[in-house]
């Protein structure tokens, strides 16, 4: 995903909060300059909120009277599907921890129209003091998920290369890491752990099973990361992992 959802809301949340009236769509002589064609109609917008990757555009609208970034993709590339990941577990039900996005339609020449609501992905201040420990343990876990493995387990593991069965695992032995240390804290870290840091971490464990479970039914190489500029706080202050799918490209242990 590289991020490219995260810096979309970024930048609307930062033209939110830097204009007197966000909501006013760009406009001259009395026409709305700005839209974005679907087949589905027309979408009023606000403003570009700028360019979220190489091949994505990102646009904030009002049109639903509340804020909401609409996210243009190229499928020129193809190799990054993780817009889609999401798009189909949020069809499954909403998930507390995982962002809310719906594919909306086409655009012109064949792009790819996302919708989202916006998150608050710039008080970093505020996320650190609810869930500082929280978002610590998940960065342990990218770094430290062989820990849960046995020394039988690992041997196989040192055989494979960085393919779709070495993902799967990756995958598979960081949730555990992580189920290891909501579970028994004291085996695993020397950190206390809270009951609502426990309650928190074993919430996000179900979401990102959830997760694992489509990348691992559709066979797709996706690893997990937790950068703070990748993450964000809902208008309930929940956690929300906006950007963590990383397509994996050869790292190892």
């Amino acid at each position: 995903m590289k991020g490219d959802l995260a810096k979309a809301q970024r930048e609307a949340l930062k033209y939110i909060r830097t204009q007197k009236n966000p909501a006013v769509p760009l406009s001259f002589r009395g026409k709305q300059m700005l839209g974005l064609s679907t087949e589905k109609g027309m979408i009023p917008l606000t403003r570009q909120v700028g360019s979220s990757g190489s091949w994505s555009t990102a646009y904030l609208s009002f049109a639903d009277e509340k804020p909401t970034v609409f996210i243009e993709t190229s499928d020129k590339r193809g190799e990054d599907l993780s817009k889609d990941v999401l798009v189909a577990i949020n069809e499954q039900g909403h998930r507390p921890h995982i962002p809310i996005i719906e594919y909306f339609g086409t655009g012109q020449n064949g792009t790819k129209i996302y919708k989202m609501p916006l998150y608050d992905t710039q008080s970093e201040l505020a996320m650190k003091s609810r869930y500082g420990r929280v978002i610590e343990i998940l960065r342990e876990g990218v770094d430290w998920w062989f820990r849960a493995m046995t020394r039988q387990e690992k041997d196989y593991v040192h055989t494979l290369g960085y393919d779709l069965e070495f993902q799967k695992m990756k995958r598979q032995f960081f949730i555990k890491y992580l189920e290891d240390i909501a579970n028994y804290p004291t085996l695993m870290e020397p950190h206390f752990l809270s009951q609502k840091d426990k309650d928190t971490l074993s919430s996000i464990i179900e979401d990102l099973k959830v997760m694992n479970d489509y990348l691992t039914a559709n066979n797709m190489v996706y690893f997990f990361e937790f950068p703070t500029r990748n993450l964000a706080l809902d208008g309930n202050q929940q956690l929300i992992l906006l950007d963590v799918m990383y397509p994996s490209e050869g790292e190892g242990w």
